[in-house]
């Protein structure tokens, strides 16, 4: 992955490095009232290449189109309204489009007020490519306690798809929470919806309870019929401060979480057992040389849910580099995403990024 660090402001962000190739890359952007969103397109290829773009309000309306012209191996970065104005004030979609017989890479950032007279909170948007039908799931979700999730599905198929997604709780049942639509003002409760989103279009659901005490935590797993993607959004309420995780769609032996809890900064991991009968998790904990430093089993009921500071359940990572192995057992599936927090120190802010998961 990379980590990106706004040395003035002491925000950071991370992303994966980009091993797909796929035919077209979709970003979601809410460029409403307080936020912004950059974009860098990289043209992978040795020959020079026009990149078409598409961009579509969150109803799926066309906004425009563009061709950003790359030299071999080229790059450009932008803010979305510095290019694009029909996106100023909207939500939507951008789309970028892989050139014939090219390759591309596609990045994005969100840049969001931290209330009244706050600096900027930054996160990564994750990129959505190569969608199918199926299931995919968000190993943490957090409503209330000062946590609030935002979830973020666009349908990138051609014909409109129903998702459905469903919370669980730490034991695995259904978890009713507060869901709020921005885009209609609607309101519910429930421990699972269901919603046709039409093609091209993006809906945006919210799940914050108003309680000032510990937060609802459990996981979310969604199902559809058609292309549906997206990513879900954590805030803390307190500071401002947001993280977005892509749902993911992986389903691997094992997933890898690499450490860093050197300067005070700690590490927030958690993980969920997606199938319907209880599993034995395995973690391995390495430092950077790739040494075991120690090793357990996580004992997760079925569609159970768990979410625990890394040093402080295993406290021979404290203040060293490396990595958390989290096993899938035989015939079951997990999910794991992780936090990064970062603390204040010499007059700059903390900050809050994802931590990008690898597979193995």
């Amino acid at each position: 992955m990379a980590t990106f660090l706004d040395g003035s402001s002491g925000q950071q962000l991370a992303t994966p490095v980009e091993t797909r190739n796929a035919a077209s890359y979709i970003v979601p952007f809410d460029d409403t009232t307080g936020s912004w969103s950059g974009l860098a397109v990289a043209n992978v290829s040795a020959s020079a290449a026009g990149v078409p773009v598409v961009i579509r309000d969150d109803a799926g309306a066309s906004l425009g189109s563009d061709t950003i012209q790359l030299a071999a191996r080229g790059h450009t970065a932008f803010m979305l309204t510095d290019r694009y104005a029909a996106a100023a004030g909207r939500r939507g979609t951008v789309e970028l489009d892989t050139p014939a017989g090219g390759q591309i890479g596609v990045f994005a950032l969100r840049a969001v007020q931290m209330g009244t007279g706050g600096g900027l909170s930054l996160s990564t948007i994750p990129v959505v490519a190569n969608v199918v039908p199926g299931t995919g799931e968000v190993a943490h979700v957090a409503s209330g306690g000062g946590w609030q999730t935002t979830f973020t599905l666009l349908n990138a198929g051609s014909a409109a798809a129903q998702a459905q997604l469903s919370f669980f709780d730490e034991a695995g049942n259904p978890l009713a929470l507060p869901l709020s639509y921005p885009q209609t003002s609607r309101a519910i409760t429930a421990s699972t919806f269901n919603e046709t989103i039409a093609a091209g279009s993006t809906l945006i659901v919210v799940a914050q309870a108003l309680n000032a005490g510990s937060p609802e935590m459990g996981s979310a797993q969604l199902t559809s019929s058609g292309s549906i993607g997206g990513f879900a959004t954590f805030l803390d309420t307190t500071s401002g401060q947001q993280t977005s995780v892509p749902v993911e769609v992986r389903n691997a032996a094992a997933y890898i979480v690499p450490f860093d809890h050197t300067g005070g900064v700690a590490t927030g991991v958690a993980v969920a057992n997606l199938a319907t009968q209880a599993g034995n998790i395995a973690v391995t904990i390495r430092d950077e040389t790739g040494a075991t430093l120690d090793s357990g089993i996580l004992n997760l009921p079925g569609r159970g849910h768990t979410a625990f500071v890394l040093a402080t359940s295993y406290a021979s990572t404290a203040g060293k580099r490396g990595t958390v192995e989290f096993g899938t057992p035989a015939g079951g599936r997990i999910s794991a995403l992780a936090l990064r927090f970062v603390p204040a120190a010499n007059g700059v802010a903390g900050a809050l990024t994802t931590v990008p998961v690898l597979t193995r």
